[in-house]
């Protein structure tokens, strides 16, 4: 059985990643800052509790199990929030990705699937809004996401 690593297991996205996994027959460890209630007691889920910029906790989760890819949703994510404290979103949002990056180096695990925002786009030149359309983002919420899309490319 594959170990698939879910970061930010408890959001909206994350928490229907972790359990599709789990239906799929992989072994899904979901890291979060809280614990979804929904996914505890689930059948393949085991659930840790923290942040992704905490280099040990993640180096201690890759020691422990062969992960074979990393959905890596965990974020900080309300743009207005951003906008108030955009120290703490460029923070969190490139440590926990550089953090996870650097485990996936040391450890070898290859798949990455990141879920980035359409707040890269910032206001659209045209709906719908498709994969070639030029990004801008307009709050610091979006800016962190789009670093990280320069940090995978």
């Amino acid at each position: 059985m594959k170990t698939i690593l879910v970061t930010g297991a408890s959001g909206y996205i994350g928490s229907h990643i972790a359990a599709f996994f789990a239906r799929s027959n992989y072994f899904v460890i979901g890291l979060d800052l809280i614990i979804n209630k929904a996914l505890l007691g689930r059948p393949n889920v085991m659930l840790v509790q923290g942040n992704c910029t905490d280099a040990k906790l993640v180096a201690e989760i890759f020691k422990k199990y062969p992960v074979h890819a990393v959905m890596h949703c965990a974020s900080f994510i309300e743009v207005g929030t951003s906008v108030i404290h955009p120290d703490s979103y460029y923070h969190n949002n490139l440590a926990s990705t550089q953090t996870i990056l650097n485990a996936m180096r040391t450890y070898g695990s290859a798949f990455l699937v990141f879920v980035s925002s359409c707040a890269v786009y910032g206001n659209p030149l045209r709906i719908p809004i498709d994969e070639i359309h030029p990004t801008d983002p307009i709050s610091p919420y979006g800016r962190t996401k789009r670093a990280i899309e320069w940090m995978l490319e």
